[in-house]
Parts: C-alpha cells; structure tokens; sequence
C-alpha cells in the first residue's frame, strides 16, 4: 500500500475513535448533569384504602433532607429514599428508581389492619404483618374488636394468630364479633348476633375447640334439639360445656 494511503487510513481512524470517544463523553456528562424535575408517588392498593397523601410524604423526604426535585439525578438516593418512606407508619413496602427525562419514582404498599385493640390505657391496630399500627381517622376496614388484658406482645402474637384463623375460617368469620381478654389465660370470644360467650381459655388448641363446638351446633344440638346456652366453655379437652 502507498504510504500516502496509509496516511489517510491511519487518519480517519484516529477521526472515527476521536468521534466515538467524545460523543460517549457529552453522552455520560450530559446524563449526569440532568436534574429531577418530577417525583411519582405510586400507591399500589390506593383504590381499595387511602391511609396517608402524597403531600405528607413529600414533607417527610424534605424533612429528612433527600427530596430529590432539583437535584442531580445521579445524586439521587434511592435506597435512603425508600428507607424514610418506610418508616411512615402505614407504609408496609416501598421501592423507589430512576426513569428517563428526570423522574424519579417511589412505589409503596400500604398495612393492613387485621384487629383493633381496645384496653383501658391504648387503643391501637395490628396489621395483617403481626405488627403494632397506629389509629388514625383514614381507616375504615371493618376487624375485629379485641379489649380487656391484653398486652402488646400477646395482640402481635397469639390474638393476631387466633383472628386470622377466624378470618379464614367460612363457618366462624360471620359469627364471631369480639375476642375478650380477661386474662392471658382466658380469652373469651363473642358471637353474633345473640351475643353468646364462648370460652377458649388459653389461645392453643383453638382449631380443635372451634371444630368441637361447631360439630355440638351442627349435630349434638340440633338433632337432640338441645337448648341453647349463653355460653360454651371449650377448655376442657373432648368436651363442650354450655352454661345458661
């Protein structure tokens, strides 16, 4: 090949690299030099509750010092951003990412409330997760009433086990209004609509005593027409005993 050849070949590749080189360069400092101009907040489940607005979580992200509107969006924290958002107390989960054109997305799920717990000192719910969430006038599902003794701990753990079992359950969810604790060791349970009492004692075995006194209603007392009692005391095994 002639040498003036070479010398052209050689100098249109470096133009071409030069070309390439520079143009991934304004590429990357232009995509680093784009601003948040937006901030979507996607509530998943918003048409079913609406426990919070987006204008009170704005506050907080301001708050906390990470609102990313007017930031660069490749100083935007993402993972500090839906930290602070799940900390609200009626954010279950929360995920947040970056789009295109300076936007920047928080996508969150609301708590579900599974009971609400009345004692003399506090009123409170617990969420469908086995966790303590606050009262606040936006909730409207309908749960279960649970009052008397009841400490934190016991309404997370086994009252919490105890109503999802009456949620699941087709025959009891429509009957049973309350649960009444007297004691840790005696929980009492309210039926609707004639209001009986049905004692289970401590929360073990409930499967069991609910099966029991269901096979009394079904079979026991309605083919031995036997009379109906104000209450039924499951705790003692094999047995069903009513007390007018």
């Amino acid at each position: 090949m002639a040498l003036w050849k070479k010398i052209v070949l050689i100098g249109v590749t470096m133009l071409v690299v030069g070309y390439l080189v520079g143009s991934a360069v304004w590429v990357h400092l232009r995509s680093n030099s784009v601003v948040c101009n937006t901030l979507s907040i996607e509530i998943q489940d918003e048409s079913k509750r609406q426990y919070l607005n987006r204008s009170e979580l704005a506050a907080l992200l301001k708050q906390k010092h990470i609102y990313p509107i007017g930031q660069l969006m490749d100083s935007v924290k993402v993972r500090e951003i839906e930290a602070v958002v799940e900390s609200h107390p009626m954010v279950r989960h929360a995920e947040c990412f970056a789009r295109t054109g300076g936007e920047v997305v928080v996508r969150l799920s609301q708590r579900i409330p599974l009971l609400r717990v009345v004692t003399g000192a506090e009123t409170y719910f617990v969420d469908t997760d086995h966790t303590r969430m606050p009262i606040r006038e936006s909730v409207k599902d309908k749960v279960m009433l649970v009052e008397g003794e009841v400490g934190q701990r016991m309404a997370c753990e086994e009252i919490a086990d105890l109503v999802l079992l009456i949620r699941t359950d087709k025959y009891w969810r429509g009957r049973i209004s309350k649960v009444r604790v007297r004691n840790p060791r005696y929980v009492e349970l309210i039926e609707q609509p004639r209001g009986n009492i049905i004692i289970l004692g401590e929360c073990r075995d409930v499967k069991e005593k609910l099966s029991r006194l269901k096979t009394y209603y079904e079979n026991g007392a309605a083919e031995l027409d036997l009379p109906e009692y104000r209450e039924y005391d499951l705790r003692y095994a094999d047995q069903v005993i009513g007390r007018k």
